[in-house]
């Protein structure tokens, strides 16, 4: 996926219905590991994906590339 075409807030939206869906879920043993599993991951990309809006925010587009230098010296 192209970084122009990544619609985060749809993401997180997406996100949240499926979350709630594994919520309401009846009849499933909640405590399995691949219930647990699916729900960590929901977890980390619900984390993710606020960062990644703002990553794509203007204030991280300056001239001197000073924000994008230092996301890269975090990530390495």
């Amino acid at each position: 996926m192209k970084w122009s075409s990544i619609n985060s807030a749809d993401m997180e939206d997406e996100i949240k219905k499926f979350r709630k869906y594994l919520i309401d879920m009846r009849g499933i043993d909640k405590r399995s590991n691949a219930f647990v599993g699916i729900t960590d991951d929901i977890r980390k990309w619900s984390t993710f994906l606020p960062l990644l809006g703002e990553l794509r925010d203007n204030s991280m587009n300056t001239d001197d590339k000073r924000h994008w230098k230092e996301v890269q010296n975090i990530v390495k």
